[in-house]
C-alpha cells in the first residue's frame, strides 16, 4: 500500500510539474526578429506609394545600353526606354552613366553604380 501511495504521489508531482511547464510555455511571448525586413501587406500599398512618389528614393539604376537608334536602361529590374512612363515617372533621357526622370515632384537623376568608395592614392611600402 505504501508503494502504491508513493507511486501515486510521484505521478501527481510529475503531472503537476508538467502542467506548470506547459502553462509557462503557453504564456511565453514570441519576440519579433529585429533584423527581418518590413513586410509589405499588399500590392495596393506599393501602387499608392508609387503614386505619391515615395518609391523614387528606392529606384536603382543597374544598367544602361546605348545603341545608335535605341537607348534602354534597367531600373529596379525593369527595362525602360526614353519616353516611357515608369512608376508614375517619365523617362526623359538615358545617358551612359545616368537616367533623367520627371514627375509631378520634379526632375530626378539616377546614377549608374552610385557608389561612394574612397581609397588612398598612395602605398606606404
Amino acid at each position: 500500500m505504501k508503494i502504491l501511495n508513493r507511486q501515486i504521489w510521484s505521478m501527481s508531482a510529475g503531472l503537476l510539474g508538467l502542467a506548470l511547464v506547459a502553462n509557462a510555455v503557453a504564456q511565453t511571448k514570441v519576440l519579433p526578429d529585429p533584423t527581418r525586413p518590413p513586410v509589405v501587406n499588399s500590392t495596393e500599398s506599393i501602387a499608392t506609394s508609387a503614386a505619391e512618389g515615395q518609391l523614387s528614393t528606392v529606384a536603382k539604376l543597374t544598367a544602361v545600353f546605348i545603341q545608335p537608334n535605341n537607348r534602354t536602361a534597367v531600373i529596379n529590374n525593369d527595362i525602360v526606354v526614353e519616353g516611357q512612363v515608369w512608376n508614375g515617372m517619365q523617362i526623359l533621357e538615358i545617358h551612359p552613366q545616368k537616367v533623367v526622370l520627371t514627375s509631378e515632384n520634379g526632375i530626378q537623376e539616377l546614377l549608374l553604380n552610385d557608389l561612394n568608395i574612397k581609397k588612398e592614392a598612395y602605398n606606404e611600402l
